[in-house]
C-alpha cells in the first residue's frame, strides 16, 4: 500500500509539471513484479479514456489497464494497450511493459501472428521481459504445432526462462514421458539451486506425474515430496470488537487529555475469524471471514463449525494445495463434527493446534493487531460504520503481504521451524 500510495502521489505531481519518471520507472516494475494490481486513480481523475499528454499519464493509463485486465474483456484491453503504445509517451523499458502485455492480451484473444510479433519485438530488446517473452514466444509456438521451432526456442531460454519446465511439456506433448521425467527432475534442481521455492514444486509435482507412467513404484515417493513442497502453512484465529475501539496514541493540546465520545453501549459487535497463507517461493496471504451480531434473540453469538468448514474449504479453493492448519483449543474446533470434517479430508487437510495460552506463537495475532491499530479511537456511528472500518483494514493487510511476513517474524518462527 505504500508503494500505490507513492505511486499516486509521484504520478499526480509529474503529470502536473511536466516531470520526467525518474524514480515513479523503478516503482512502476515493482507494481508489476509483486502482482499488488491496487488500482490507481488516474492522476486527472477522468478514467481510462482522458487524453494523454505526459509521461505520467501514459504510466497511470499502463499501470491501470494491468490491474484491471482480469476483470474487463480482453478485447478492451487490448485496444487500450495498443492505443497506449501508439502514442509514443512512454520511455523505451516501458514500452516494452505495454508491448508485452498487449501480445499476451492478443494470444488470449487468437491473434496469433499479432502477438508473435510482440513478444519478438520484446525477446529481441533483451530488457527486462526478455525471457518471459521467449517463453511466450515457445508457448505460442507449441500452440500452433510447430515442434521444432519449439524445441530449438525452449533450449535457449536459459534458467530465468524456465526452460526445462518448458522442455519437459514439450516432450510430454510428444509421447516421451522419461524425457520429460528427466527434464522436470533437472527443472526442479536448477530452481533449488538459485532458491526459486516455488518453481521447483511445480517441476516435482510435473515429474511425479511423469514418473507414474514409467515407474509407477516410484510414483508414491514423488508424490510424497511434491505434496510437502505445494504444502501450504494456515495459521486461524477469532477476533471481535465492539462499538468501544481500542485506545490508541492521539494529538492533543498540551494539559488537555484528547477526548473521544463514542457510542458504547448496546451488545452488537463485529466478529472476525482469520487465516494467515505461507509457502515458500510464494507471497503470503490473508484469507478472512467476518460477520455483524446485532444482539438480537436467537442470533448466533460467534462463528459455528459450519463458518470455519466454508473458511477451510475457502482456503484451500484459493491456495490450490494441501493444508497445514494450525490453530487454538477453541471448542468450535475441537466439535466431533469438526473433527469428522478433517478426517474426510485427511488427504489435502493436515490439523495441528497451538499450545494453550501461547497467543505469541500465532502470526494472526498479529493482523489482530494492526486492525485494532487501524481502528483505535475510532468514533463509529453504529456497527455498519465499524464493520466498514474493519473490512477496510483486512482489505488492505491483504495487499501487503510484507506485513504478513512481518507478524510470522513477529513470533520467532519461520517456515523451517
Amino acid at each position: 500500500m505504500l508503494l500505490v500510495g507513492c505511486l499516486r502521489q509521484g504520478l499526480a505531481v509529474a503529470a502536473d509539471l511536466g516531470l520526467d519518471l525518474g524514480w515513479l520507472t523503478d516503482a512502476a516494475w515493482a507494481y508489476v513484479s509483486d502482482s499488488v494490481w491496487e488500482p490507481l486513480i488516474p492522476a486527472t481523475g477522468q478514467g481510462p479514456a482522458y487524453h494523454l499528454a505526459t509521461a505520467a499519464d501514459a504510466l497511470v493509463e499502463l499501470l491501470s489497464t494491468l490491474a484491471c485486465r482480469q476483470h474487463e474483456n480482453r478485447e478492451r484491453t487490448a485496444d487500450r494497450l495498443a492505443a497506449l503504445a501508439a502514442t509514443g509517451l512512454l520511455p523505451a523499458d516501458l514500452h516494452e511493459m505495454a508491448i508485452y502485455y498487449l501480445a499476451k492480451a492478443q494470444r488470449d484473444l487468437g491473434r496469433t501472428e499479432a502477438s508473435r510479433d510482440g513478444m519478438q519485438l520484446v525477446a529481441d530488446g533483451n530488457g527486462r521481459l526478455a525471457s518471459a517473452a521467449r517463453r511466450g514466444l515457445a508457448h505460442l509456438a507449441r500452440l500452433a504445432g510447430d515442434f521444432p521451432t519449439t524445441l530449438a526456442t525452449a533450449q535457449n531460454l536459459g534458467w530465468e526462462g524456465r526452460h526445462q519446465r518448458v522442455l519437459g511439456d514439450l516432450w510430454w506433448l510428444q509421447g516421451e514421458p522419461a524425457r520429460a521425467a528427466a527434464a522436470y527432475l533437472a527443472g526442479r534442481l536448477e530452481a533449488e539451486q538459485h532458491g526459486k521455492a516455488g518453481e521447483a514444486a511445480h517441476n516435482q509435482a510435473l515429474l511425479a506425474l511423469a514418473v507414474a507412467f514409467i515407474d509407477p513404484d516410484q510414483a508414491d515417493d514423488e508424490l510424497d515430496l511434491a505434496e510437502q513442497l505445494l504444502a501450504n502453512l494456515v495459521c486461524e484465529d477469532e477476533a471481535s470488537q465492539s462499538l468501544r475501539p481500542p485506545r490508541a496514541r492521539s494529538w492533543g493540546r498540551i494539559g488537555r487529555t484528547p477526548v473521544v465520545r463514542v457510542r458504547g453501549g448496546g451488545s452488537g459487535r463485529v466478529s472476525m475469524a482469520g487465516m494467515v497463507c505461507f509457502r515458500r517461493g510464494d507471497r503470503s496471504r490473508l484469507i478472512y471471514s467476518f460477520r455483524v451480531h446485532r444482539g438480537r434473540k436467537g442470533e448466533p453469538k460467534g462463528f459455528t463449525w459450519q463458518d470455519y468448514r466454508g473458511l477451510i474449504v475457502r482456503a484451500h479453493n484459493q491456495l490450490k494445495g494441501p493444508i497445514v492448519l494450525v490453530w487454538d483449543n477453541l471448542r468450535t474446533h475441537l466439535m466431533p463434527q469438526m473433527k469428522d470434517f478433517i478426517a474426510a479430508n485427511e488427504d489435502w487437510l493436515t490439523v495441528f493446534h497451538f499450545p494453550s495460552y501461547a497467543p505469541d506463537l500465532n502470526p494472526q495475532e498479529g493482523i489482530w493487531s494492526l486492525v485494532k491499530r487501524a481502528i483505535g479511537n475510532l468514533a463509529a456511528a453504529n456497527l455498519d460504520h465499524l464493520a466498514t472500518a474493519v473490512k477496510r483494514s483486512l482489505k488492505q493487510t491483504q495487499y501487503r503481504p510484507h506485513l504478513i511476513d512481518g507478524c510470522l517474524i513477529g513470533t520467532g518462527l519461520t517456515l523451517t521451524s
